[in-house]
């Protein structure tokens, strides 16, 4: 699990740091670091310069959605990885559903729940109104948070063989 965590936290550094790399002036060897990460993005993300954050008129290499997803889902692996270095026995013990559905795990269960802001928030964009960037970042938050979370905790378990 820690190596998982040690990737998702350069991938995200990476996505952070782009567009200052990209910017008009920077050193060509960031900039053509800068290129592959942008690159790299645009095969999982849309990368529509209109649902992205800017950085000094600069867009992130993804959408705001996919950067929230990202961050938070990062930030959800390393608190799992410090958590099963702290205390493994909290994590071996199963959790709670968070509602009963038997055709769902009990960590389904959690992330159907984390997933419903963006899916509000999808058929809000669909059927009234552009939501805005901030909008479908904060509603992935929680998803990206859960995703985080579920997989650092399960990699974290001890599993029967």
């Amino acid at each position: 699990m820690t190596t998982l965590a040690a990737l998702a936290l350069g991938w995200c550094a990476l996505v952070l740091v782009a567009p200052a790399a990209a910017a008009p002036g920077t050193d060509t060897g960031d900039a053509h670091v800068a290129s592959l990460v942008y690159q790299a993005a645009a095969r999982i993300c849309h990368q529509r310069i209109e649902r992205s954050f800017t950085w000094g008129g600069v867009p992130f290499p993804v959408c705001g959605r996919c950067l929230a997803l990202y961050v938070s889902g990062t930030v959800a692996l390393c608190a799992a990885a410090v958590a099963a270095w702290r205390a493994p026995r909290d994590l071996a013990r199963p959790s709670r559903p968070l509602f009963r559905w038997p055709a769902l795990t009990v960590e389904a269960t959690w992330l159907a729940a984390a997933a419903m802001p963006s899916a509000l928030l999808l058929v809000v964009e669909w059927a009234v109104v552009d939501p805005g960037t901030v909008a479908r970042a904060l509603a992935a938050v929680p998803l990206g948070a859960m995703v985080g979370w579920v997989c650092g905790t399960g990699l974290a378990r001890p599993h029967a063989v």
